[in-house]
């Protein structure tokens, strides 16, 4: 669910840097959307074998992960009503869903090596 969410960011972004495509974003964004709110059940307590790349402070610090994991919710959901006909708020909401990401990224997974999926 994770790298799907992922491919679909991608996605996104390379629509709109090609401003190409833009009211197709929205399937993409909803996709992201649907998968959010079930990020908390990925990460049940003494997951910390293979294939995850989840460090241990998620369960030392759950209800931090936990507010992160609603704002990715949050962001994803006004991705779905940004209007693809305004490249401008496409842009940073996309950029909010990527911060939203990023913020657990940064403090509860491990870093990947280059070439790392």
């Amino acid at each position: 669910m994770m790298e799907a969410m992922a491919k679909r960011l991608k996605s996104i972004r390379e629509r709109i840097g090609g401003k190409r495509d833009l009211a197709a974003i929205k399937a993409d964004a909803e996709a992201i959307a649907e998968h959010a709110p079930h990020l908390v059940h990925l990460f049940p307590p003494g997951s910390t074998q293979k294939p995850t790349d989840a460090r241990g402070t998620i369960w030392q610090n759950w209800s931090d992960f936990e507010r992160k994991a609603t704002a990715l919710e949050v962001e994803s959901k006004k991705l779905v009503n940004t209007s693809a006909n305004d490249l401008a708020a496409l842009g940073a909401q996309v950029r909010a869903v990527s911060e939203a990401c990023g913020a657990c990224h940064e403090k509860y997974r491990t870093k990947r090596r280059k070439g790392d999926m």
